[in-house]
């Protein structure tokens, strides 16, 4: 269609001269709108890649309401790659959008809403997907990610095998993923909850006030074993170190991972030693989660002062 536009309008302002230069003088316009911020419009009108990426589409579609043609992007997108891909790749880095945006000031509490609600119904919608097996798929894992914890699970899986995880791991709800204070954070813990859950550990998500006082004493943690802290936004140590007070305060015994996915700095030695951080991967995460799982460990209770 843009060489067709192109020839046309050139046609008629030069004649046979400007058929001829057509296609060169708008590929020099594509060129030109690539490289000039003001200029953009002339590369997505002649440009033959997608005006927006995956994660700014998946954005788009949740603020325009539009749950149905975010799962089917993501039906699309899993024919090729596996869930946890898609959470990394493409929801997780529209959440990344979305905190880029709430931090300009430009997303109000209702807004941030409608994509907490979007990613919960996309989440819903892609329970019952089952990934390719290992066979199936295009590309081959890496050395590293055959040897990984989740990565052998999901071959089990994929092989119809039981994978022993100890019992108390996989009966009943032994993790728990706390969100921080945005309604965005509650979408990442969610995503998490579901990761975890498609390895046949127990998980479930609190909502995004779940460290309020009003809040705090209603969870259910009688079989809880790990809880895993969820961040979209930048997280300061001080706010890390607040939350995990909040968490020691309610189940003493537990272990905590600590999921930073808009974090990049490495804060680790700024709060409690022995807590596990994870920066910006959902699938490293769920990786962490298995890994925990599948030794049985269990955090020794730490002494409170008084």
């Amino acid at each position: 269609m843009a060489v067709v536009a192109s020839a046309t309008f050139w046609t008629w302002l030069w004649g046979p001269i400007g058929l001829i230069l057509a296609t060169p003088l708008t590929m020099c316009l594509v060129v030109l709108g690539r490289h000039v911020d003001r200029l953009k419009f002339l590369e997505v009108m002649f440009g033959d890649q997608p005006p927006l990426t995956q994660a700014e589409l998946i954005y788009q579609r949740m603020l325009a309401r539009d749950p149905v043609e975010a799962a089917e992007q993501a039906r699309a997108f899993l024919k090729e790659a596996p869930l946890a891909a898609y959470y990394d790749e493409v929801l997780l880095e529209g959440l990344k959008l979305a905190q880029s945006d709430a931090e300009r000031g430009l997303l109000d509490d209702e807004r941030m809403q409608r994509i907490r609600d979007a990613v919960a119904e996309i989440v819903d919608d892609l329970a019952t997907h089952r990934d390719k097996k290992a066979s199936e798929q295009k590309t081959d894992r890496n050395e590293v990610e055959e040897n990984s914890p989740l990565a052998k699970l999901e071959k089990a899986e994929a092989d119809g095998e039981e994978e022993l995880l100890p019992e108390r791991w996989r009966t009943g709800k032994p993790v728990l993923c706390i969100p921080g204070p945005s309604l965005l954070d509650e979408a990442a813990a969610t995503m998490t909850a579901h990761l975890v859950e498609r390895q046949g550990i127990g998980a479930r998500a609190e909502q995004a006030d779940a460290l309020s006082m009003s809040r705090i004493f209603s969870w259910e943690i009688q079989d809880t074993a790990l809880i895993c802290l969820c961040y979209i936004e930048h997280a300061t140590p001080a706010q890390i170190r607040y939350a995990i007070r909040r968490i020691r305060r309610r189940a003493p015994d537990v272990l905590i991972l600590v999921a930073l996915f808009g974090n990049t700095e490495q804060i680790e030695g700024e709060v409690e030693p022995g807590t596990v951080f994870v920066h910006q991967s959902l699938r490293e995460a769920v990786e962490k989660i298995v890994a925990v799982a599948s030794k049985d460990q269990v955090r020794p209770p730490i002494p409170v002062a008084a």
